[in-house]
């Protein structure tokens, strides 16, 4: 492997994970899978959104929030285009302007 400098650098061994280890993050993360129901009904927010109002708030928050990364990257990309537009147009007129 090179860096950016132009020297080489010999890769590290990493050494290998015994099965003992695999089977332990296994383990941990069943629990986890398991314990996670019991943890959502903890969650103050699930709990209160059994109310009608709550509901509905979440709702329109939804429905509001959801194009906002469209509208936000659709805004960058028509500015750029635009930007983009008038550069070219720029170039043809200075290229066709008699100097």
């Amino acid at each position: 492997m090179r860096t950016m400098a132009g020297i080489s650098r010999r890769r590290e061994a990493r050494p290998k994970q015994s099965k003992r280890m695999a089977r332990g993050r296994a383990a941990a993360f069943l629990v986890l899978a398991l314990l996670a129901p019991r943890i959502s009904e903890a969650c103050a927010v699930c709990v209160s959104a059994r109310d009608d109002g709550t509901q509905l708030g979440f709702l329109l928050g939804t429905l509001i929030m959801t194009p906002l990364p469209f509208i936000v990257v659709g805004s960058i990309v028509f500015f750029l285009w635009r930007r983009s537009r008038s550069a070219e147009l720029e170039v043809i007129r200075s290229s066709s302007s008699p100097s």
